[in-house]
């Protein structure tokens, strides 16, 4: 599976219209509309694994990896 980034998404979409439903998909095959947000996110290299960011108190860069601006795709 390919790493999907911001230009790669941006040249997926590039020839579709404005009012293209996003839909992602469901757990019977079906699909539902997807919902997104940007935020932050912290990825160790070495274990591979992305964390949900809670802020330098609650999850340290130093402990889950660095911090990385990201878009949430839900």
């Amino acid at each position: 599976m390919k790493l999907l980034t911001v230009a790669h998404l941006r040249k997926l979409i590039e020839n579709l219209p404005d009012d293209t439903r996003v839909l992602r998909p469901a757990r019977d095959h079906s699909y539902e509309p997807a919902s997104g947000s940007t935020g932050t996110a912290l990825y160790d290299a070495e274990s591979r694994i992305w964390t949900e960011d809670y802020g330098e108190d609650s999850t340290p860069e130093a402990e889950y990896g660095k911090r990385h601006k990201v878009l949430i795709i839900d």
